[in-house]
């Protein structure tokens, strides 16, 4: 199952990348020189935001099976950062747009948009259903020091 996001993916192949059978992790083919295809787990072989890209496609696939088979998965997924790894505006903003589409799932994205208002507004500009909490319009800072 492929979606969106892997295919922005631009140092593999989309049609290379599978889940593992055996540890259940995204992997690509590794064509070797006697012809045979070799598994190798994308994390190793993939440029920082090609492998964060990677990891939401993962974990946004988990919950479309879940959703689709009726699972065990609890239907929330956490994403603390999910752009630390200097994964493109563009792609980021292709990412919340996906997640806004699960509408009866819990989704909770903490992210900083790398400080920038301008980013934070390419990305979240559209986005229909989403709660969006902008902790840095807030005069203080949202972890203060409690004094006794």
């Amino acid at each position: 199952m492929y979606n969106q996001y892997a295919i922005v993916c631009t140092s593999k192949p989309v049609n290379t990348i599978s889940i593992s059978a055996e540890k259940y992790l995204p992997v690509y083919e590794l064509p070797l020189t006697n012809g045979i295809n070799k598994q190798v787990d994308i994390r190793f072989e993939s440029s920082a935001s090609d492998y964060i890209r990677a990891q939401w496609a993962y974990y946004t696939a988990l919950m479309n099976t879940s959703i689709k088979y009726s699972t065990n998965h609890f239907l929330t997924l956490v994403f603390d950062e999910p752009q630390q790894q200097s994964a493109a505006t563009a792609n980021f903003k292709v990412f919340l747009n996906e997640l806004e589409k699960y509408k009866e799932q819990q989704i909770i994205v903490l992210a900083s948009f790398q400080n920038s208002d301008d980013d934070f507004n390419e990305a979240t500009h559209d986005l229909t259903y989403a709660n969006i909490i902008n902790f840095a319009d807030a005069k203080e800072l949202f972890i203060q020091r409690l004094e006794s």
